[in-house]
């Protein structure tokens, strides 16, 4: 009898949580089954005796795999793969899809709407915290077109844009 064929007609764990569906992993390799609840928290010890070889070893594959990384988080937030991404980066001429300009040190972010989740581009920096800071709000993007749009009076200060209903304008002397 090898080394852990003990564990095949075995229900539960060494910590009696039950081989189930759920909870019960088996290594592909070796065919040996473990509990999940104990490798969580085996795991989660060891993160806590070993923060820095955690961080050194989380530096180290995200050096060696950025593009592994970042399909992981793509896929993850967004719902698209590292080929869709540059698909829409190439479709935009690698420019923001608002301003046009060519991203800077960073790369061009992507936008969705947060109510549906669905990607609508690509976007600079400073576009996407425009938004961001704005809401993702029609209607004071809206009064943000049309106040950007208006000549500054000669005299006095007038506040009335031709704002959308709703919206309060003010005249000052």
């Amino acid at each position: 009898m090898h080394k852990g064929s003990h564990q095949k007609n075995k229900s539960h764990c060494p910590q009696n949580h039950p081989y189930d569906e759920s909870n019960t992993y088996v290594n592909p390799t070796t065919g040996y089954r473990s509990c999940r609840i104990c490798m969580r928290d085996h795991d989660l010890k060891y993160k806590a005796a070993y923060p820095d070889k955690i961080r050194e070893n989380a530096r180290a594959r995200q050096q060696d795999n950025p593009d592994r990384l970042r399909e992981f988080d793509l896929k993850r937030l967004y719902g698209i793969s590292l080929d869709e991404y540059n698909a829409m980066l190439e479709a935009q001429d690698g420019r923001c899809v608002i301003c046009r300009r060519l991203p800077g040190k960073k790369r061009l972010s992507v936008d969705h709407n947060h109510e549906t989740g669905l990607v609508r581009g690509l976007l600079c920096n400073r576009c996407n915290l425009g938004l961001g800071t704005l809401g993702d709000d029609h209607e004071t993007l809206t009064a943000a077109e049309i106040y950007m749009s208006q000549e500054a009076p000669k005299s006095g200060l007038n506040l009335d844009y031709g704002l959308p209903e709703g919206f309060v304008s003010i005249s000052v002397p």
